[in-house]
């Protein structure tokens, strides 16, 4: 199946804000979540049906070992 994935602005400019964040706790930390989204972004893509429904066309999926901020 071929699934499109959008990101909205503020989806792009929390991923910064949580980049700049690890990366300043822990060198390399945010290199980490980058690839943990991107492997968490190559599941969904996988298995569109598998997540949780959060709204109308919005589904959440945890990143693994990343709390929120």
């Amino acid at each position: 199946m071929n699934v499109e994935i959008e990101a909205l602005d503020v989806a792009r400019q929390e991923f910064d804000e949580a980049y700049v964040h690890y990366e300043s706790a822990k060198a390399g930390l945010g290199e980490e979540f980058r690839e943990e989204i991107k492997r968490q972004l190559m599941k969904i893509k996988e298995h569109p049906d598998a997540w949780m429904l959060v709204s109308t066309g919005i589904e959440s999926v945890w990143a693994g070992g990343f709390p929120t901020m």
